[in-house]
């Protein structure tokens, strides 16, 4: 009872191991199991390969694991495409969920977002955190034209001497979660909760100017009073 007590802790561990997040809860579990193993009646020579072997095969488990979660994460994650208007330029905030929104459309298995000329879109739906499969295509072809998502972080320096200064591409974001009152009125019912997903278009050459902390807080207020007036619409009912 004891050695397989002992054997299907330390191979339960190992594996949850492999996320190195949970690797400093997961070791004194395993060692748990190797001293649970040791006090069976187990041979030597079982109790020695099952104690050394999670510990040689951790790495190589571990570069696995990692290889096998950022092929997978992509393939699995929500598919949203965003549809751009042309010549737009400057930064996207997707304001989310908002039920005045933007409703939930999909074409050929991507929600499709439509960027507004203000680039504050507000999305009935949800944004998903984590693993990102984004495309970002220009609104005016028939057929809307894919531009590109600037990754500089999985660039070579090669890669990034040869792009064209003038090259329109996507930078990404970030986001944050937030609830406010109003400052009139701190009641539960003029609370808000949402999302943000920001995003930004432009030339490569402008790739070092980033969102102004002040633009921010003033579209803020914009995009806040837009949600409690959608909220206040859909509560009377108009």
């Amino acid at each position: 009872m004891k050695t397989k007590l002992g054997i299907t802790i330390i191979i339960l561990s190992f594996v949850v191991s492999l996320n190195p997040y949970t690797l400093i809860f997961v070791t004194p579990v395993f060692l748990i199991g190797c001293l649970i193993l040791w006090l069976s009646k187990s041979s030597i020579k079982k109790k020695v390969i099952l104690t050394i072997a999670p510990i040689i095969l951790w790495y190589p488990g571990f570069l696995g694991f990692m290889y096998l979660n950022s092929y997978l994460g992509p393939k699995l994650a929500q598919k949203v495409e965003y549809r751009i208007p042309n010549g737009f330029k400057g930064q996207v905030m997707v304001i989310f969920p908002v039920e005045c929104g933007q409703p939930v459309r999909e074409e050929n298995g991507r929600e499709i977002i439509d960027i507004p000329e203000d680039g504050i879109v507000y999305y009935q739906g949800n944004i998903e955190a984590g693993y990102i499969n984004w495309t970002y295509k220009l609104q005016d072809h028939d057929k809307p034209a894919g531009i590109y998502e600037f990754k500089t972080w999985n660039m070579s320096e090669e890669e990034l001497k040869n792009i064209n200064p003038d090259s329109l591409g996507v930078f990404g974001g970030g986001g944050w979660s937030t609830m406010s009152a109003s400052s009139d009125d701190n009641s539960n019912e003029n609370e808000i909760s949402y999302k943000v997903r920001t995003l930004r278009i432009d030339n490569w050459k402008n790739r070092e100017e980033h969102f102004a902390e002040d633009m921010k807080d003033s579209l803020q207020n914009i995009y806040e009073q837009k949600i409690r007036d959608c909220k206040k619409s859909i509560q009377h009912g108009i």
